[in-house]
């Protein structure tokens, strides 16, 4: 029988649900790719390779007291950082801001995906701009 994509889809991000480079669920996808490519008489080799893991023990945030939904982007070094927060929702307005000293809220077009690890390959270049100008 054959499975539509939408039950892949399904199994991957339902199903397996987080997959984080090194994470068991990370591990769980590519053990049910290669089950369903094995599954249509494709050889399948995987090989070890080192990578860098990262997990999230607690993030939060608190704005007059009240907390508010947080997630830390991955590789997110640890902090505990306080100061007035500046929302931002694109690159124009991410360039024209003054940064210093303040905790960034991204949302609208900032806020689409998570960014990508500084110096990875597969960074874009929006990516690349957002985390230059983040550093900034």
């Amino acid at each position: 029988m054959e499975t539509k994509p939408i039950e892949h889809v399904r199994v991957l991000s339902s199903d397996i649900g987080c997959r984080m480079i090194g994470t068991p669920g990370n591990q769980a996808a590519a053990a049910y790719i290669a089950g369903e490519f094995q599954r249509f008489g494709l050889a399948v080799e995987t090989l070890p390779f080192p990578c860098p893991a990262w997990s999230s023990e607690k993030t939060s945030l608190s704005v007059n007291g009240q907390a508010l939904p947080a997630y830390a982007n991955t590789f997110s070094p640890a902090c505990d950082a306080s100061g007035p927060l500046l929302p931002l929702g694109s690159m124009a307005e991410l360039e024209a801001a003054d940064l210093a000293g303040k905790i960034l809220v991204l949302y609208g077009e900032l806020a689409l995906g998570p960014l990508s690890a500084k110096g990875f390959f597969f960074a874009g270049e929006q990516d690349s701009k957002r985390i230059a100008r983040l550093e900034a």
